[in-house]
Parts: structure tokens; sequence; C-alpha cells
């Protein structure tokens, strides 16, 4: 039980992290989108395909520094990157709305990185979902609950999310978070709900890279201009 309830705990810590820098990516929405958006229009493909390149190394790093994930979870996350690496093969489905599932799709594993297929690159469509998808970084939750059409799916929906917020490990809702037991069987099963958990960092990471170029080609540089004026 001390793995688990190790990997528990660690698991917990990992989402509080990641809600604490919610609000980072809320002001910026709020503050600069509309900049923002024009300004990613007139980026070229090659300088979006070198922001849409991340290392696999680096997705570990990321736990590792910036939400100090240690021990048996950091094992566990290094399995569950080697599935993201063969997402596509799985046929798993793991997001809850579309932007979610456009992302998921459009996500490839290449020469050991990550990046974004060349058609989500040349394509207004993956402008758009990338917009949409630093609008989900900044919340109101850390993983969006799809609108659902009857009042079934609706709870089905709201159930799951309130099973992954209170630590009852929801198959599908913890591998969303990033893309575990009383017996291996189970820590096994747990490993498999942590998909989006990944796939949600490695997107922070691609919008980390943008925010930090727009940052600091229009946002400083307005500032420069106005101390020059």
């Amino acid at each position: 039980m001390f793995i688990h309830e190790e990997i528990l705990t660690e698991r917990a810590r990992l989402r509080m992290a990641m809600k604490a820098d919610m609000n980072k990516y809320k002001d910026f929405v709020e503050t600069h989108m509309k900049g923002f958006i024009d300004w990613w229009s007139r980026l070229g493909e090659n300088t979006k395909t070198r922001i849409f390149q991340l290392p696999s190394e680096e997705v570990l790093s990321y736990f590792r520094i910036q939400t100090k994930v240690k021990g048996s979870y950091e094992i566990l996350l290094c399995a569950i990157l080697e599935q993201i690496r063969h997402f596509q093969e799985t046929g798993y489905t793991d997001g809850r709305v579309a932007a979610e599932l456009f992302f998921e799709k459009n996500l490839v594993h290449q020469r050991d990185s990550f990046v974004l297929d060349s058609q989500y690159i040349a394509n207004e469509a993956g402008d758009k979902n990338f917009f949409e998808m630093l609008t989900i970084l900044g919340g109101p939750k850390l993983l969006p609950v799809r609108t659902a059409r009857n009042p079934n799916e609706k709870n089905e929906a709201e159930a799951e999310q309130a099973k992954s917020e209170s630590n009852v490990q929801s198959f599908r809702s913890d591998r969303r978070l990033v893309r575990l037991v009383r017996s291996l069987s189970l820590e096994l099963i747990i490993c498999n709900s942590h998909f989006f958990f990944q796939m949600q960092v490695m997107f922070r990471v691609f919008a980390d890279m943008a925010i930090r170029k727009y940052t600091r080609e229009v946002v400083n540089a307005e500032s420069n201009n106005k101390m020059d004026v």
C-alpha cells in the first residue's frame, strides 16, 4: 500500500501545482489574447514548427522542476510517457471537449520529440485549436467537462470530474491530465488513467514557448517604444 499511497499523494500535489498556474494563463488570455491572435496569425510555418517541438525528456523535466514530482510517481510518469509516444496506435480518445480531441489527434511523436502534425500548423483550424486550448489552460477547471446533450451524459461527466478531484481514480479523466492498488494490476490501471496529465503538460510547454516569444517581440517591444517616446 505504501507505493500506492505515495502515488496518490504525489498526484494530488501535481494537481495543486497545475491549478496554481491557471491564473497565469487566465491573466494572459484576458490581457493579451487579441494581440496574441493577430501576432500568431502572422507567424510563418517554420516558426510555428520550431515552437511545436518538445523533446520527450523535457516533459519529465517539467514534472521534476515545475511540480517537484518524485519517487514512485516519477517512475509511473515515465511509463505513461511511453504510452503517449504510441498514442495514435492505442485508439484512446481521452479528451472531453472538441479542442482536446483535436489536439490529441494532431500530437505525434517523431525522432524522440513530440510535435504537432504539419497540417495542424499549416491550417487555420490548427490556429483556432491552439487559441481554444490556451483559453482552457486558464480554467475555470483544470480539465474541462464537456457540455452534454442529455442529463445522463451531463451527470456522468460531472461524476467523473468529481471522482478525479477527490482522488478516486478515473481511468479516463486522469489520463487526460498530460497523456496507479492493492496489487500491481490496480497500479497499471491508474497508470493508464494519467495520459492527459501529460498531454496538458505538453500543451502548457508549447503555450509557454509561444507566450515568451510574444512577450519578447510584442509586449516588451511596445514598452520600450513608450519609454523612448
